[in-house]
């Protein structure tokens, strides 16, 4: 991972990555999605995958899902709860357990 890593002139109108986050904060970089182009969001990903960043993609619809997915090919993608997580497998758990409580179908999407 590049320590002081910036993106370009052009990605920083549209998103600031954190590359440093986990190691900080105990969880990875989110990149939201909804309101972005697919085409910003497949630059983000091509960031992301040059500095190795743990990162999830949250609110991707199909075309922010297929420009990630061209980038970051073993990318998780839950169509359903329109997320995607690279590197697809799960950080070892640590601390105590989460509960994730629904009321019912229509959160589902939410819950996963």
């Amino acid at each position: 991972m590049t320590e002081h890593w910036r993106p370009g002139e052009a990605m920083a109108e549209f998103i600031e990555l954190d590359h440093d986050r986990a190691r900080r904060r105990g969880y990875p970089e989110a990149v939201y999605c909804e309101g972005k182009t697919p085409a910003q969001v497949t630059a983000a990903a091509r960031a992301v995958k040059a500095s190795g960043t743990p990162t999830l993609f949250t609110r991707a619809g199909p075309a922010h899902a297929k420009g990630i997915l061209l980038v970051l090919p073993e990318a998780r993608y839950d169509e359903d709860a329109r997320v995607l997580a690279w590197p697809p497998e799960p950080p070892a758990p640590r601390g105590g357990g989460v509960l994730v409580v629904d009321a019912g179908t229509y959160d589902l999407a939410v819950a996963r």
